[in-house]
């Protein structure tokens, strides 16, 4: 299968609130291709709503290390510097 189609499969979990088995789906792409940045991005995503501030942090920095021109990942990441009480970032 390819890489979209496992994204796809994963965003799909996380909306039916299979979260655990999304994190994994993403975890696999990753490490088969560290430069995914919706897989990133949603790992973040996973991590920030379970309380997970500095995986969520270092999960978005990657997203946008991968497509900086993804306007979702930067308001992701100044919700994250929120939670963590960095009001500057």
């Amino acid at each position: 299968m390819s890489i979209p189609a496992r994204l796809q499969a994963a965003f799909g979990l996380f909306q039916s609130g299979q979260v655990e088995a999304a994190a994994k789906a993403c975890a696999a792409i990753v490490r088969e291709a560290p430069a995914t940045a919706d897989a990133h991005h949603l790992l973040g995503i996973i991590a920030f709503r379970t309380g997970q501030i500095n995986e969520a942090a270092a999960h978005d920095d990657r997203a946008i290390r991968a497509d900086p021109r993804q306007p979702e990942f930067r308001n992701t990441r100044g919700a994250i510097a929120r939670a963590a009480g960095d009001l500057a970032g």
